[in-house]
């Protein structure tokens, strides 16, 4: 899917769609080696596991919770239930009451889950805010719930980070996370990369496998 979206082989509707982009990324953390990939993103969210609890993870893509609630993907690893909700060009939205908020009917549901897997609860919204500030405004009415921020350009950075500096990375998954890069950079979701991106990064593949 990958290549097919980069060389414009998608119509602008289904570019547009955030389940492939949230597909593009998350099966990417599933397949890759997680004990770097994975690792390192739940790290980045201030959270405490071991390389070892990121490799036995297990992924959950659009589950259901009682309440008819559906997530976009739950992440069970080490001692956290973690609930990822995505959103590209769309907004959480809001019910009636706040208790319809989107955000609040996976915060309630995803707790319940993870009380009864013995596990820590934690929300986690992926947006493409360039700022927490703006993410708040957002979800003013729900604030006061200990909602983890994350957004698109975070990951791409992360992504570009391993990349240049893992120099353990064999060739299949060094293409593999160039490829996802690429398309999030293509998406303008990764603050201030230029055309050259592509380019530095090979070489510093190139110079990884001479050294």
């Amino acid at each position: 899917m990958y290549l097919a979206e980069m060389k414009g082989k998608l119509s602008p509707s289904e570019e547009r769609k955030e389940d492939i982009l949230t597909s593009n990324v998350f099966s990417f953390f599933k397949y890759a080696n997680r004990e770097i990939f994975l690792y390192q993103l739940i790290k980045s969210l201030g959270l405490d596991i071991k390389p070892s609890d990121a490799e036995k993870a297990q992924f959950d893509f659009w589950p259901t919770f009682e309440d008819g609630t559906e997530p976009d993907v739950v992440i069970i690893v080490g001692k956290y239930y973690l609930v990822f909700e995505a959103k590209l060009f769309s907004s959480f939205g809001t019910g009636i009451d706040s208790t319809e908020h989107q955000l609040i009917r996976e915060y309630m549901g995803g707790s319940l889950e993870a009380r009864n897997l013995h596990k820590t609860f934690k929300l986690i919204a992926v947006t493409a805010h360039y700022s927490k500030h703006k993410f708040l405004e957002e979800i003013a009415d729900i604030s006061h719930k200990d909602i983890i921020w994350l957004n698109w350009h975070q990951i791409a950075l992360l992504i570009y980070k391993t990349i240049e500096n893992e120099s353990a990375l064999d060739l299949e998954t060094y293409c593999f996370a160039e490829d996802l890069y690429n398309l999030l950079v293509m998406k303008n979701l990764r603050k201030y990369a230029g055309k050259e991106i592509r380019h530095l990064i090979s070489l510093v593949y190139v110079q990884a496998i001479i050294v």
